[in-house]
């Protein structure tokens, strides 16, 4: 699997010299966090090898690569790595990450904080962090960097350092820097990889070699093979530069192959990884496996990847030279290779790579054929910035008018996320274009049946427009299809704001049943979750339990605790709580809800409201009017965006009144969505200038918004709040864990 390849070191291969003084240097010095920071080619992946095979404790191994720019695959690739390290499958859970500011921080710390037992690995070590640019991941790892548990080392490589609080590691000792000075051989080095080239060059030379390559050791391995080669070859030749050195790879190995084995490898370098089934695939020939077990055998440029020597990559020289060697050939040439590799991805179930691959290959229909198939289950797998990623490639009018059906899905995700402007653009595009297929992914014949749903879910044109949408819905999507339960969620929707609590029942019992049956567990979620509130609303409390109950464990077996679609479930389950005197169960609920308070949006305005009304009950049983006007506030400018919603004005009304009197002090359960979206940010490294940045509004805006919420926790700095926030259940316990210069300062 390339999973395994992504979680093993990579083994060590002939002729490689033991860097013995770092790696003493590195397992000696009391720096808790390690960076090896230089260009290609200089060794970092080895030594940080060389590192975790000295190292006294079990080690945890990522080479982190560009799937790890989503934060759910990042904390995923990291949660295997601990889980491989020593720890049992079962104890290991991968923590859910929200679509949410922070929420990759918190899942790390939830995570970290788990597994904080003697079998716990000594170190973790991501290699290649060049690769991440996602702020969420350099979030979590920065979060990481500083709040190391004892006895965890971390050991990063990196092309460039991006991210890290480099300057506040330093300056409290916890930092040790390896950098292009340290890592480049010495003329002992060098003297030794000549020595096991079979070459006694005299000591001046083995000087002057080190000096002209620079102590670059990917130059120094080439110069020995060309030495050997012709041992009379002038050390004047070797600059030791890229071009050189390109030169090299294509003049003295490349021109040297066989030409079956030269095509072969141009064909494959335009993989990142590969084995031999792949390569079988990309070159259309047989054989794939032995070929690169061959190669790799024969010189340095091809990189086996884990110890069964199935997976490779190419040596980054050997790609640079090669992908010259591609600009000369037809483009569809190149296009072909990578649609292939995007086939044999999808065949093998990694529809990311498949996704990425047909992305490079300009094949936008392709694309979108796969992102239809499967962009609800990736979304269903909490990889909310792969899609963001995706989608970004059509967000122009003209290409989503050409792909109504992705365009429909990405209105829904969009929805979801609580993203009102972009699900309605992309609505509209949908509504716009014009589709030619035969059948839809999930076996309907006609889109009208998803327009139907997504219009119906929005709420846009009032209550007999959504009607209409609902028996649409119901009448053209496939009766086998995922979204069928969602279809059924709508028209149960229709007969709650129509006032029929019992007929609305019964439709949302059916949409349970199917949404269970097809798959589409969110809306088996959603509709349990207004079960549960209609049951609560006529006082059956009995019948509330049980669709809470049965809400909860679908919630727990499929790690949906963070999804929009769960927060009714919770919200009821809260209600539930109070009833039974349990306050403090009913604190977390609403703390969880809380958190999800930014997603509910008037994108999905009847779940939104609903799930706000619910919070307002549960506040007021609580006693806290504060809490309930906050909320019932967002319900007001929902029902403005969506004006007919049936009863659920009046139902706003009822509740405003309770309200209305009583005073309602300030507190937690008062902070507005803009103020949680900025307490997300507060346990970062990040000052308010840099929160504002990513907020996209005014540094003073945040200055104002940190105050407001001072205010209503009752604290007067950043980790008075961290900790009041933590109390209150809006952010995890293991975020109160922070240094001195960041838990008093803005």
């Amino acid at each position: 699997m390339l999973l395994d390849a992504k979680l093993t070191p990579p083994p060590v291969r002939p002729g490689i010299v033991p860097r013995s003084a770092l790696v003493e240097r590195i397992r000696d010095h009391p720096a808790r966090v390690v960076t090896m920071v230089a260009p290609p080619g200089y060794g970092k992946s080895t030594l940080l090898r060389q590192v975790a095979e000295s190292s006294a404790g079990s080690v945890a191994w990522v080479s982190l690569d560009s799937t790890d720019n989503d934060p759910t695959v990042f904390v995923s690739s990291v949660a295997a790595a601990i889980d491989r390290s020593g720890r049992r499958s079962d104890t290991v859970m991968v923590p859910n990450v929200r679509p949410m500011a922070g929420a990759a921080v918190e899942a790390l710390a939830r995570l970290v904080g788990s597994v904080m037992e003697p079998r716990t690995p000594s170190l973790l070590a991501l290699d290649d962090l060049h690769e991440v640019s996602h702020p969420e991941v350099l979030d979590a790892i920065t979060w990481l960097a500083e709040h190391l548990p004892g006895g965890l080392r971390l050991v990063v490589t990196s092309r460039a350092m991006p991210g890290l609080p480099l300057p506040r590691l330093r300056a409290r000792g916890q930092l040790l820097e390896i950098g292009l000075r340290d890592l480049a051989f010495d003329a002992a080095e060098v003297g030794r990889i000549l020595h096991d080239a079979g070459l006694d060059l005299p000591r001046d030379s083995i000087a002057e070699l080190t000096d002209r390559c620079e102590g670059w050791p990917a130059a120094v391995h080439l110069a020995s093979l060309s030495l050997r080669t012709d041992a009379t070859r002038p050390l004047a030749r070797w600059p030791g530069d890229d071009r050189f050195l390109a030169e090299y790879v294509r003049s003295e190995m490349l021109d040297q192959l066989d030409p079956s084995d030269r095509r072969f490898l141009r064909q494959v370098s335009v993989l990142d990884r590969m084995n031999g089934s792949l390569a079988d695939a990309v070159t259309r020939s047989h054989g794939g496996s032995a070929t690169l077990a061959r190669l790799a055998r024969a010189n340095q440029f091809l990189v086996p990847l884990d110890g069964g020597g199935d997976w490779y990559r190419c040596h980054h020289l050997l790609r640079e030279v090669l992908a010259a060697e591609r600009d000369v050939d037809p483009p569809r040439e190149l296009a072909t290779l990578r649609r292939r590799a995007s086939e044999w991805h999808q065949g093998n179930g990694d529809i990311e790579l498949a996704v990425e691959y047909a992305h490079d290959a300009g094949d936008l229909e392709q694309v979108a054929a796969l992102l239809e198939r499967n962009a609800l289950q990736i979304h269903r797998r909490g990889q909310i910035a792969t899609l963001d990623r995706w989608f970004d490639w059509f967000d122009d009018v003209a290409l989503l008018e050409q792909h109504p059906p992705l365009a429909l899905l990405g209105s829904m995700v969009f929805a979801l996320v609580g993203r009102t402007t972009r699900a309605e653009r992309w609505a509209d595009a949908a509504a716009a274009g014009t589709w030619s297929g035969e059948r839809l992914p999930d076996g309907s014949t006609d889109i009208d049946g998803w327009r139907s749903m997504l219009e119906g879910m929005l709420c846009r044109r009032g209550l007999a427009v959504m009607r209409a949408d609902a028996e649409r819905s119901l009448r053209l999507i496939h009766p086998a299809s995922a979204l069928r339960g969602m279809a059924m969620l709508l028209e149960g929707w229709i007969h709650l704001l129509d006032d029929q609590s019992n007929l609305a029942d019964q439709v949302l019992a059916n949409s349970v049943d199917v949404s269970i049956e097809t798959g589409g567990l969110p809306a088996a979620i959603t509709a349990l979750g207004f079960r549960a509130s209609l049951a609560a609303r006529r006082g059956d409390w009995p019948a509330a339990s049980v669709h809470h109950e049965t809400g909860v464990r679908l919630i727990a077996e499929h790690r949906f605790e963070t999804y929009s679609t769960s927060a009714l479930v919770t919200a009821v389950g809260a209600r539930l709580a109070m009833r039974r005197g349990h306050a403090e169960q009913a604190r977390r609920d609403l703390g969880a809800l809380q958190r999800m308070r930014p997603m509910l949006t008037a994108a999905v305005p009847v779940l939104s409201t609903t799930v706000r009304m619910e919070m307002a009950r549960a506040h007021l049983a609580t006693g806290d009017i504060g809490g309930a006007r906050t909320v019932l506030r967002e319900t007001a400018d929902i029902l403005i965006q969506r004006p007919s919603l049936g009863i659920l004005p009046m139902q706003h009304a009822a509740l405003a009144r309770q309200v209305a009197v009583g005073a309602g002090a300030p507190g937690a359960t008062t902070l507005t969505t803009a103020e949680l979206r900025l307490l997300a940010y507060l346990p970062s490294h990040l000052t308010f200038r840099e929160i504002a940045a990513r907020l996209f509004v005014s540094p003073n805006t945040v200055k104002t918004q940190a105050i407001a919420v001072y205010g209503k926790l009752g604290v007067s700095s950043r980790g008075g709040a961290i900790e009041a926030a933590v109390h209150a259940g809006l952010l995890d316990a293991s975020l109160v864990r922070l240094p001195d210069d960041l838990m008093h300062t803005g």
